[in-house]
Parts: structure tokens; sequence; C-alpha cells
């Protein structure tokens, strides 16, 4: 699973996905690797008023299931 981040990214709807996809809980299979891309890795501003490093360009959802 990748999420794709843009400028101007609502940390809590990133924040949401990361929750359901991301997080391993014990007792539950994991079923998903929970990632972000950007179309330019790199700082990407966020609604919250700070920058999210995101490493991985667009290729990574080539790679992505979901």
């Amino acid at each position: 699973m990748v999420a794709l981040v843009r400028p101007g990214q609502s940390t809590f709807e990133l924040a949401c996905a990361a929750q359901v996809f991301g997080v391993e809980r014990a007792g539950l299979p994991a079923r998903y690797a929970f990632g972000v891309c950007a179309e330019r890795p790199g700082p990407v501003p966020t609604l919250a008023g700070y920058d999210m490093l995101v490493t991985d360009g667009l290729d990574a959802l080539d790679r992505a299931d979901t």
C-alpha cells in the first residue's frame, strides 16, 4: 500500500491511512506494507505547517499492489 503525498497534505488524512494499513497489531496477520511517495522526493509541505520528508518517488506506485 502506497499513499501519494502532495503539497498541502492533510496530516490527519495520511495518519488515518497509516493507522488502517501500516500499524501491525498483536494477534492479527500483517496484510499490508505501508509507504508514502511523492511526485518529487524531498520535503512536502503539510497543512499542519511543517514539511514531511518523502524519500520515494512515483516509481513506488508501480511496485505497490494497492
